[in-house]
């Protein structure tokens, strides 16, 4: 995850990730890759989780 989401920002891609299980937020919020992801569609404190349409997929 980690080598794609590098080559999609060298392509100014954003790479998020749509409602991830809980389990998996967790691990990203414990090893502090949630702020390496943007995460829709959970709820999260203090992230602004309403952005919708982020990324070349919105300019399509």
């Amino acid at each position: 995850m980690i080598g794609v989401q590098n080559q999609a920002r060298s392509l100014n891609i954003v790479l998020g990730l749509a409602t991830p299980r809980p389990h998996l937020a967790k691990v990203l919020r414990l090893t502090g890759l949630d702020h390496s992801f943007p995460m829709y569609g959970i709820s999260s404190p203090g992230r602004d989780m309403a952005r919708v349409g982020c990324g070349h997929a919105a300019t399509r």
